[in-house]
């Protein structure tokens, strides 16, 4: 069974498995690219998972939902 094939039956979906870019990233979480870098540095964010270069630089959306979630919460 392929990677996508365990995720999917931990209960994670095809979509969540999307990779997004920074300005996506930004319009979930409502942070600018500067806050986000911050909190990355601070260690409070997740850190890119996918990069190829540096313009090239992508999260899961898994990784940025579940933070949301997490920071919702604590609120």
């Amino acid at each position: 069974m392929n990677h996508m094939g365990h995720d999917l039956q931990r209960g994670m979906s095809l979509r969540d498995e999307c990779l997004i870019d920074i300005r996506e990233v930004c319009r979930r979480t409502g942070m600018s690219k500067t806050s986000i870098h911050k909190k990355i540095s601070e260690g409070i964010f997740p850190r890119a998972s996918h990069r190829d270069g540096p313009r090239w630089v992508r999260w899961r959306l898994s990784d940025i939902m579940a933070w949301i979630a997490n920071n919702q919460s604590k609120q």
